[in-house]
């Protein structure tokens, strides 16, 4: 059996793959041993026949071959084209600053380089190391807080060697590594849960100390779904009804009883209680920015531009406020047609994760796709004034390197969970030990 199986994975060019199908072909092979052995062969007899049975290993070594590759995710690849040269087609629009334009062009190549980059790292490999990474996060985190640039009294950014790293987007990283932290507590009970509410808890409590409502609400809503999918597929020997109903029963009733807290003991400063005021008690922000924002959607039309300025006027427009941007210069159609097509590649990285038969990568895949899908859904929000206003982005059109840079790093996780769906198998129970070992 031993030569039969040394010849079809010489067959076999991924040699990541060969682990995987040698144990599915030897189990393959036993079973029919044993078959055999019950119809009355010996054992010697019985190995024969059943390799005789799975045929020349030369021929089946090729078809396994054929179908246990790295595949390319090329759909993906040209939706991420597609959106990459409408987020520099719209900068150059913009055309009032030649430099920015150029910067985000810049910011794009680089972001393309770092997804190829990622893209050629396993994912497995960065599961590997998951809980490292977050501790180094954390501790990124941490720094920044204490030694970080204060813009308006808030810290985001932190310059290292003449570069602005923003907090904001390095933190979105945390999420993809939280799905990898808590698949090495697949198979344990309640006490697997508590540890992977730990986990969650620890860059939510730093997010607070910010303070932005955008990150946290990303960060608790993110992570919270990425949990109930692990719990939904039975990673946990719990209760999955009772699980899932005290997660989001205690996710939904925290805040509320947060803002309340803070509001009767008048824990923020002047400025935030006052915007907290504003939108408990009269369901909106009654600020500059904010009324900006609806005399440009009353004065937009559905094709063409407004007649109200809003370069040097709205700040953030190109980053923040972009969709409001395309809206009131362009019209309401372009600012439907550039969320149309964000929201089609969101969909596709989902579609991947759904169809991805490895659970690591399924659940790596899911946080990936949350980041994007929270930013893309509080941003148009909070440009329809539906959201208390706060740091966010549109992603792959805003304007921000460090933003920009993040989303094609998720996009490269995702091209690198679906360049191995057809070679590793549900779980990788051999070497989870070796990869996952605490």
């Amino acid at each position: 059996m031993e030569e039969y199986l040394n010849l079809l994975l010489e067959q076999i060019r991924c040699k990541k793959a060969r682990p995987y199908i040698a144990e599915e072909m030897k189990g393959h092979i036993e079973e029919q041993i044993l078959e055999n052995i019950k119809s009355g062969m010996s054992k010697e007899e019985a190995e024969k026949e059943a390799i005789c049975d799975m045929g020349s290993p030369i021929e089946t070594g090729i078809l396994l071959d054929k179908i246990h590759r790295p595949r390319m995710a090329w759909e993906l690849i040209g939706m991420i084209t597609i959106m990459s040269i409408i987020g520099i087609g719209i900068h150059f629009l913009i055309g009032n600053n030649v430099i920015a334009s150029s910067r985000f062009t810049l910011h794009t190549v680089i972001g393309l380089g770092m997804m190829f980059l990622v893209y050629y790292i396993d994912y497995s490999m960065i599961a590997r190391y998951s809980k490292i990474l977050a501790f180094m996060l954390n501790g990124f985190y941490l720094w920044i807080l204490f030694y970080g640039e204060k813009v308006n009294g808030t810290i985001f950014n932190m310059n290292f060697a003449g570069f602005h790293i923003s907090l904001f987007s390095v933190m979105l990283l945390y999420i993809p590594l939280y799905g990898a932290i808590i698949y090495q507590y697949y198979g344990t009970g309640y006490n697997g849960i508590i540890k992977s509410i730990a986990w969650m808890l620890i860059p939510i409590f730093i997010t607070r100390a910010l303070p932005s409502f955008s990150l946290t609400v990303i960060f608790t809503i993110s992570m919270t779904a990425i949990l109930t999918i692990a719990v939904c597929k039975k990673w946990f020997a719990v209760s999955k009804k009772k699980v899932i109903a005290w997660l989001w029963g205690i996710v939904l009733c925290i805040p509320c009883l947060g803002i309340v807290v803070i509001y009767k003991l008048r824990l923020l400063s002047d400025y935030y209680m006052e915007r907290l005021s504003n939108i408990v008690f009269s369901g909106s922000e009654k600020s500059y920015i904010t009324k900006l924002l609806s005399s440009y959607l009353a004065n937009s039309s559905i094709i063409g531009g407004g007649k109200e300025k809003i370069i040097g006027i709205l700040p953030d427009f190109n980053t923040s406020y972009i969709i409001i941007y395309l809206i009131q210069q362009y019209g309401i159609l372009m600012g439907i047609m550039v969320c149309c097509v964000l929201a089609v590649l969101i969909i596709k990285i989902f579609s991947i994760c759904f169809k991805q038969k490895n659970q690591l990568g399924m659940i790596m895949g899911y946080g990936c796709g949350m980041v994007l899908l929270m930013n893309f859904i509080i941003n148009i929000l909070e440009n329809f004034r539906l959201l208390p206003l706060s740091q966010t982005f549109l992603p792959f059109v805003s304007a921000g390197g460090s933003d920009l840079i993040v989303c094609y790093m998720l996009i490269g996780i995702i091209l690198s969970i679906y360049r191995y769906k057809n070679i590793y198998p549900i779980h990788m129970d051999k070497i989870q030990n070796q990869l996952f070992s605490e």
